[in-house]
């Protein structure tokens, strides 16, 4: 097969837009605190809960959809899925836009597109992985790149449109031992505009992406052969027919699931409340935006040069060389940041290079262990560990933060990641 077919060719272009439309889900935790502030304005009893609650309670189904995502597609048609969800969510936008409450915002805005995404992300990948059978890892880390310029861009747009003289953030409440800052109404104002913006501009790039994804069938003798070839690579014996459950149950899917967990957990934690933990550290708004941004294009060329050695790199080795390095600059995020801003800066940008690439290898890595079939149908099962990640993540900063504050939460979970990379060396052994 030729991987460079007109078919190829589209579904990529399609997906590439599909994933650019969505990471404006990504730019929640470096917003949440504009749209907090915008109701406030006229509720102002509105607990900073909002902020993590709801998406606690969130998680359950979206872990639900991303696990069973591959087999609805099964059933309804992974090209029918990826259109009539991507419609959805642009509905759900609009719908968005006319909330009276903060919790029907975060319902619409959050929830439902949310939904929409964990149902579609891994019949996407799965329908551009049927062209490129022998380069996952370089088109999987041409999408992840694009999701974090995508993301980059969407993070310039609102903080521009919201904050363009980039006023400090001068309203504060505490919670517990934590302090949170919010900003006045002269500021806030300006979140539906972009809001508004941004929202139209991702849903037009996935509803014209979705019309643009096919997907091609392997045959038979394609899938054997890469089976066979990537246990032998990992010294896995595996057969080909065996059931999901047996794979499920071997000691080397334990541990990457275990791992991925703990990466998430930090990931999750910090992304959900950058803005929240490091103004209070930084109180200058476009600064620790740029510093964001910086961070999502170095993340974005490390998609592509993580996705590429994938390609010809054994998975195990690399997971644990990075969990180590992503460990050690975990714990220094708070401690750079109560020491000096340059160093916070330095560390913040080894994170998103470390971290991208941990995730990046995930997909590539799971078809070189299991074969494409196997390792494809196991991602979403996976990613449950990042879901759970999510739900505990926000769970713990109303239980765990108001005792440790954010500075010992991300201790601890850095000791956590180093934890993982322990266990990882059993991969190698």
């Amino acid at each position: 097969m030729n991987k460079y077919s007109p078919d190829g060719l589209k579904c990529l272009l399609g997906a590439v837009l599909v994933k650019a439309g969505q990471a404006l889900l990504m730019t929640w935790g470096k917003s949440n605190v504009y749209y907090y502030s915008y109701f406030k304005m006229n509720d102002p009893d509105l607990s900073v809960a909002y902020n993590t609650l709801p998406i606690a309670l969130m998680g359950i189904p979206l872990a639900a959809a991303s696990v069973y995502s591959l087999k609805i597609a099964d059933r309804i048609g992974y090209e029918k899925l990826i259109k009539i969800t991507t419609s959805l969510q642009f509905l759900s936008f609009l719908l968005a836009l006319h909330a009276n409450s903060y919790l029907e915002f975060i319902i619409f805005y959050l929830g439902f597109i949310g939904l929409g995404y964990a149902l579609m992300a891994f019949p996407l990948l799965k329908c551009l992985w049927s062209h490129f059978s022998e380069e996952e890892g370089m088109v999987t880390g041409i999408l992840f790149g694009v999701f974090g310029f995508a993301t980059f861009f969407y993070l310039l747009l609102v903080t521009y449109i919201v904050n363009p003289n980039n006023e400090q953030a001068t309203l504060s409440m505490q919670v517990g031992s934590q302090q949170y800052l919010y900003f006045s109404e002269h500021v806030a104002v300006n979140t539906h505009e972009a809001i508004k913006y941004a929202g139209f501009i991702a849903g037009t790039l996935s509803v014209c992406g979705s019309l643009l994804i096919n997907q091609r069938k392997l045959e038979g003798a394609e899938e054997q052969e890469l089976q066979i070839l990537t246990s032998e690579i990992q010294n896995i014996k595996i057969a080909s027919n065996d059931p999901l459950l047996q794979v499920v149950r071997t000691p080397q899917f334990k541990i990457i699931l275990g791992s991925y967990f703990t990466v998430f957990f930090f990931e999750v934690t910090l992304g959900l409340n950058y803005k929240t933990y490091v103004l209070q550290k930084i109180n200058n708004d476009q600064l620790i935006t740029w510093v964001d941004t910086l961070g999502i294009i170095l993340g974005s060329i490390a998609n592509f040069v993580f996705g590429k050695m994938a390609d010809s790199i054994t998975f195990t080795v690399l997971l644990h060389k990075l969990l180590i390095m992503m460990s050690i600059i975990a714990v220094m995020i708070p401690i750079s940041l109560n020491i000096s801003k340059d160093l916070f800066i330095i560390d913040y940008l080894l994170l998103s290079i470390v971290s991208k690439g941990i995730i990046v290898i995930l997909g590539p890595g799971l078809l070189q262990i299991f074969g494409k079939k196997t390792g494809a149908d196991i991602l979403p099962i996976v990613n449950f560990s990042g879901l759970l990640g999510f739900i505990i993540s926000a769970l713990s900063i109303l239980l765990i933060v108001p005792m440790l504050r954010f500075d010992g939460t991300f201790i601890f979970q850095g000791l956590l990641i180093g934890l993982a990379a322990y266990s990882t060396k059993k991969l190698n052994q």
